[in-house]
């Protein structure tokens, strides 16, 4: 806080303090040296701690703190074409073509652990020949799902935020219910199945109820306004 500024809130703090004191002696008639000096000392204890709240206030923005990790508002369009795309191509990849891979897609590629479930070869922080198939389709969604699940509404503020923070809560908690519900129910190629899907659940089910409390929550709005 600069001097000017100090200054001002000094001339501001006396001038409370003269007339919070002024006020008691025109409110309390009978009143005593020691009344006035008392009650002089709580108000300036008072208008310190109020002064020194608002300085507090003014040097820390809220909504900053709150918002700076969050993507800005235009990558969340960005994110929903990303993620329709990767949708449509892992529906295609598991119905269409049943879960084989695309020939061309066939490269090699520096991996720091494969193994061939057909044999027992593997290797170690070397070149293996696989397919990019699943991995251009896992990577596009997660890139539109982070995008869409983390980008600014256009309007944040700190009731969106409790949203935000409840939905993130509520898909883990579900997740991991979801998952408990497999490990007991599901074994061998079907469980392996499931922990693959088990990775995009949790932003899945975050994207799905933070969305339909966003739209809750302006239909309520609306009805309010019209009634």
């Amino acid at each position: 806080m600069g001097a000017g500024c100090r200054k001002n809130h000094d001339k501001q703090l006396t001038h409370i303090v003269r007339v919070s004191s002024r006020n008691y002696l025109l409110v309390n008639q009978h009143y005593t040296c020691h009344d006035v000096i008392y009650t002089r000392h709580n108000v300036i204890n008072s208008c310190i701690y109020v002064n020194y709240a608002i300085h507090l206030l003014n040097n820390f923005n809220l909504p900053n703190m709150e918002t700076r990790f969050l993507l800005p508002n235009k990558f969340k369009l960005i994110g929903w074409i990303i993620l329709v795309i990767s949708v449509i191509l892992g529906l295609f990849h598991l119905f269409y073509l049943k879960g084989s891979e695309l020939k061309f897609l066939d490269v090699k590629m520096f991996t720091v652990y494969s193994q061939n479930f057909l044999s027992s070869s593997s290797v170690i922080f070397g070149l293996d020949k696989v397919n990019l198939t699943g991995t251009i389709i896992g990577i596009l969604f997660i890139f539109g799902a982070v995008m869409v699940a983390f980008a600014k509404e256009k309007n944040e503020d700190e009731f969106i935020t409790k949203i935000r923070l409840e939905s993130f809560l509520w898909a883990t908690y579900i997740n991991y219910v979801i998952l408990i519900f497999c490990f007991l129910f599901f074994y061998g190629t079907g469980f392996m199945y499931v922990m693959i899907f088990n990775m995009f659940t949790v932003i899945i089910l975050f994207i799905v109820r933070f969305n339909f409390m966003l739209y809750r929550s302006t239909k309520q709005i609306q009805y309010e306004k019209q009634s």
